[in-house]
């Protein structure tokens, strides 16, 4: 189904779930993982200050390195490749640059708002859902909700393909189809084996999740 997934964050908890689910249709297809961060240079456009506008860039940039590198680390946890990169420019077109570059199948992003349409989808995620070439899973974020991405990944029960007869939506139906095809053949008795590390707070707190996630075993 997929090759390379490519999971953007931007060092929110916004972003943990879309993570959690990235990296479960990664396991099932064994897709390569790429984990990206992009510097939002308009952030710093009104600091005039050379060495505090160098200053905070490096602060923005150690802090996705972070978020990339456990990203990729917890995905070769489980034998998949990884890869993380940083950029710098607006978010939305170096994320559609990569997916050309790299040939990423799909890209799995968080929505900041509540309702998860509209505006409420994020700028950027809105940006990149209607210019993309790929599919884009984007996943609403829950204040209810914990993830573990380290122990957990989201598992896909039933999937809905809503058709109303355009060409869009059977491209869509075909890419449910896909991803539904995918799950099933991978069994719940399949074994995810990891390398014991010690737990990564910043892709999420340790919670009890695993009541709505599937545990690793």
């Amino acid at each position: 189904m997929c090759d390379h997934i490519l999971l953007p964050t931007d060092r929110s908890t916004a972003t943990e779930r879309a993570v959690s689910y990235g990296l479960g249709l990664a396991r099932t297809s064994d897709a390569t993982v790429h984990a990206l961060y992009v510097t939002d240079e308009s952030e710093f456009s009104t600091v005039t200050d050379a060495s505090a506008h160098g200053q905070l860039r490096f602060s923005a940039e150690k802090l996705g390195r972070r978020a990339t590198t456990d990203i990729a680390e917890t995905a070769a946890e489980f034998d998949l490749t990884a890869e993380h990169e940083l950029r710098q420019g607006t978010p939305y077109e170096e994320m559609l640059d990569y997916v050309v570059e790299q040939n990423v199948d799909l890209v799995a992003m968080g929505t900041h708002g509540q309702a998860g349409v509209g505006p409420d989808l994020g700028s950027t995620t809105l940006r990149v859902v209607r210019n993309a070439d790929v599919p884009v899973l984007t996943v609403r974020f829950r204040e209810d909700i914990d993830i573990d991405v380290a122990n957990d990944f989201e598992v896909y029960d039933d999937v809905l393909v809503a058709a109303d007869g355009s060409d869009g939506s059977i491209v869509a139906a075909e890419q449910g189809i896909d991803i539904a095809d995918t799950v099933q053949r991978c069994t719940p008795s399949t074994s995810w084996t990891r390398t014991p590390t010690p737990t990564r707070t910043s892709l999420g707190a340790s919670s009890d999740s695993s009541k709505r996630a599937g545990t690793l075993r």
